[in-house]
Order: C-alpha cells, then structure tokens, then sequence
C-alpha cells in the first residue's frame, strides 16, 4: 500500500516537471517508470553501486603528491620569471 502511493507520488511529480520542463520548450524522457522494488531489488542495485563506487575511486599514485605538486609550481613560476 505505502510503496504503490510513494510510486503514485513520483508520478505526479515527474508529470508536473514534465509539464514544467515543455512550458519551456525543453523535453523530459523517462527512460523506465517509476516501481516499487523487492527488498532483493534494493540489495541487488546497493551492492551495484558500492561495487561502482570502489571501481571509480581513485587508484594510489593517480595524483601528485603535495612536494611534487609544488615542485611544479616552483618551475613555472621559476621559467616564467
């Protein structure tokens, strides 16, 4: 009952950005409609995002350190002057 009403809800609100949205000439596409999911759902796309998450962050040694950073710096501002 509450999920089916939280589902109603969002509709109502995508209707009204919808509308908003044409009003000024713009487009909004829906690419799946709003439903309530299992519990397994939930689970399912949490561990989805985490698994994203731990692949997105950032590997040791992607970005310079501080010293190497400001070395950098040092040098240009060095072969500037």
């Amino acid at each position: 009952m509450i999920s089916e009403q939280g589902v109603a809800i969002l509709n109502k609100a995508i209707a009204a950005c919808s509308e908003e949205i044409e009003r000024h000439k713009g487009k909004l596409t829906v690419k799946e409609a709003a439903r309530a999911v299992s519990e397994r759902e939930d689970k399912l796309f949490a561990e989805e995002m985490a698994k994203l998450t731990r692949e997105n962050e950032e590997v040791s040694g992607d970005e310079d350190s501080e010293e190497e950073e400001d070395n950098r710096l040092k040098i240009q501002f060095s072969s500037s002057h």
